[in-house]
């Protein structure tokens, strides 16, 4: 009898009966057809498995990725929290050393608070001439005399000309700094694809951008950062924007003004936009045949601080003078700056002749008090200037004819350290010209007759050394008029140009984002702008 449809091959021109339903095509196959069906789908499970071994791979890839990240995520968790527990416990240590030396300190201060008691009662006792009531009082004194005689002779013991305790805080800026390089790198980590050799190590300053072709050699430089009220007219020239009827030229937020060498006969201050694309005339009514030795700027108080050897001159941003500091301002009878630095409220000013840093306020010009240092930096009559930066409670000076670096604490009066130290490498601080220092306490010193500035830490560590010169550079220009520049740091001496090529000076840091570091290249007549690319 006829088959029925349903138990023959689904096949189209197949009677054969069929044997089972096929995977491929879900109908009734014969034996034959349901063996080419099952064929298909085997081959086409070849065919995606040999397509997805790749991505099988890559997705054992991801989880191996995964899974590092999750173990490497929870590593720098625990390290944090390890690195924060030991900040903890070191900041306790530490605060808790200085604290106990303090008290102590003060302890003795209040063992001793009794003379200022007694010499209270006995200038009473005196004007009411109450003799009795003075031998009362210098007889009880008497007695106390000798527990304070003994706290005297231990505290000579301790009271010297070093500090009590070392540059703590210095020690604590150069590890916050160097914290900051190390987890800059740290977070580049965890953005690059590449492999560390792969990765150009970054240096901590890099040349940004330099200002050419100036007037004159620049020797001293300083910055402004609030340049509100004033404009440029049209004569070039920096002024009270009061003053200026029609087209002013606006200012940048932030200009650098600079001082140039009494050679190059200049009889004004250049102020110049960081890009030196803006650059106008600052008159000022100085004496430009006399040296400048320092130039300060305070932004807060739009006022200028043009050092010379016997008169510190006061002006604002457009150069009119407001007032003066001299010998006579500080009760001497003569006087001879060679340096000056200042910070928000003091001017601090280099004195020769008495080897002494007098600190005056810059409101009213008060004489605050008088830092001795001619035991480190004894008269050198032949200096012209030296390089002065204030940060915090410390001032830095240069020491031209020691070759060295100082450190001083204006609260003491003390030196705190002289560089080069023993962790200095290379230990040549030979011809320091100026100083400067970051706010997170890199400091930089411009080695004038040898081309470079130092980039250091506060132990004296030189983190990098910024080069200007180099064997290409043969070509300088015939009749420079900074060409005894440098010698001429250095009173009679004849010597010439001995083969420095850029010569660089005065130094300033220009905050921001990213902070950058100005220099002066006299013999350039440029000035270069580093970007400081660690803080």
């Amino acid at each position: 009898s006829e088959q029925s449809a349903s138990d023959q091959c689904f096949i189209r021109g197949c009677v054969n009966p069929a044997s089972g339903f096929g995977g491929r095509i879900p109908q009734p196959l014969c034996v034959r057809h349901l063996a080419q069906d099952s064929e298909k789908v085997r081959e086409l499970r070849i065919s995606m498995k040999a397509r997805l071994e790749p991505m099988l791979a890559e997705r054992d890839k991801i989880r191996i990725r995964q899974q590092t990240l999750a173990v490497e995520l929870q590593a720098v968790e625990d390290l944090f929290d390890e690195a924060l527990d030991s900040w903890v416990k070191w900041r306790s240590a530490v605060t808790t050393l200085l604290t106990e030396r303090h008290d102590n300190a003060l302890q003795n201060l209040g063992e001793f608070s009794m003379l200022q008691e007694y010499e209270n009662a006995i200038t009473a006792a005196e004007s009411d001439e109450n003799t009795r009531k003075v031998f009362e009082l210098t007889s009880e004194m008497e007695l106390k005399c000798t527990d304070l005689e003994e706290k005297l002779e231990a505290n000579e013991k301790v009271n010297c000309d070093t500090r009590v305790v070392g540059d703590v805080s210095g020690g604590l800026r150069d590890l916050r700094l160097l914290n900051e390089v190390k987890m800059k790198e740290i977070s580049r980590l965890c953005e690059s694809t590449e492999t560390p050799s792969q990765t150009e190590k970054k240096e901590l300053c890099q040349l940004h951008s330099e200002i050419l072709e100036l007037e004159g050699a620049p020797q001293w430089i300083a910055v402004c950062s609030n340049t509100n009220g004033y404009v440029g007219n049209s004569e070039g020239n920096l002024v009270k924007a009061s003053t200026v009827v029609s087209k002013p030229i606006s200012l940048t937020s932030q200009c650098l003004f600079v001082v140039f060498h009494v050679n190059s006969g200049m009889d004004h201050i250049l102020a110049t936009s960081i890009d030196g694309t803006l650059r106008l005339a600052v008159n000022c009514a100085i004496d430009w045949s006399v040296e400048a030795v320092g130039l300060q700027c305070d932004s807060d108080r739009q006022s200028l601080y043009i050092a010379q050897s016997s008169v510190v001159t006061v002006a604002d941003l457009s150069g009119s003078i407001t007032h003066a500091v001299n010998a006579q301002s500080l009760g001497l009878s003569e006087c001879k700056f060679v340096g000056m630095t200042g910070n928000s409220d003091k001017l601090f000013l280099l004195e020769q002749k008495n080897s002494s840093i007098f600190c005056l306020a810059k409101d009213g010009e008060q004489l605050q008090s008088v830092i001795d240092v001619s035991k480190y930096y004894p008269t050198n009559s032949g200096v012209l200037y030296e390089g002065l930066s204030a940060f915090g409670h410390f001032i830095l000076m240069t020491d031209w004819a020691s070759d060295q670096l100082h450190k001083i604490c204006t609260v003491s009066h003390q030196l705190v350290v002289s560089y080069p130290t023993d962790l200095s490498e290379p230990a040549d601080f030979e011809f320091p010209a100026d100083v400067a220092v970051h706010s997170s306490g890199l400091i930089f010193v411009s080695r004038s007759l040898s081309d470079s500035v130092y980039v250091l830490l506060n132990d004296g560590t030189i983190l990098q050394t910024l080069q200007f010169a180099s064997e290409d550079d043969e070509n300088e220009s015939e009749g420079d008029d900074s060409s005894n520049s440098s010698k001429d740091h250095e009173e009679g001496s004849g010597s010439t140009d001995s083969g420095y090529k850029f010569n660089p000076y005065g130094l300033a840091v220009v905050e921001g984002d990213p902070p950058m570091l100005a220099v002066c290249q006299e013999k350039r007549k440029a000035v270069s702008i580093f970007t400081i690319c660690c803080v």
